[in-house]
């Protein structure tokens, strides 16, 4: 701002562009890669997924049906209903493995929409 304000000329031919020195020391590759770019890694471990859904399993065998609260946490603090919450996203977005996908439909009462409540009540007399 100083310098606009009191007419102050800046000299920025002698320095690289912004993206050189923003990136320069950013990257460090180590091994192979493509085009460039380094391999992604998945965010959650294996072992993290098959934990969580262990405890489902167990939700499962307590409650009679997969059907978990958003709200829900198990004794052990660990949000379940958040992570089945995620997981349908993850399979709604096409992004969830199919194996996995395939281990939480054999699930009792595993459905990939958010559960609804159906309206029980029946008409009992003719069209209101």
């Amino acid at each position: 701002m100083r310098a606009v304000s009191e007419d102050i000329l800046v000299k920025a031919d002698d320095m690289p562009p912004a993206h050189e020195r923003w990136f320069k020391d950013d990257i460090s590759v180590t091994g192979p890669t493509t085009g460039g770019w380094l391999p992604v890694q998945p965010a959650v471990h294996p072992d993290e997924w098959q934990r969580q859904f262990n405890q489902l399993r167990t939700y499962v065998n307590q409650h009679g049906d997969a059907r978990v609260p958003r709200a829900y946490v198990t004794p052990d603090g660990e949000g379940l209903g958040a992570w089945v919450a995620e997981q349908r996203q993850l399979f709604a977005r096409d992004l969830l493995d199919p194996k996995k996908a395939a281990k939480l439909e054999k699930l009792p009462g595993w459905r990939w929409t958010r559960n609804t409540r159906a309206n029980t009540r029946t008409r009992t007399s003719g069209p209101a």
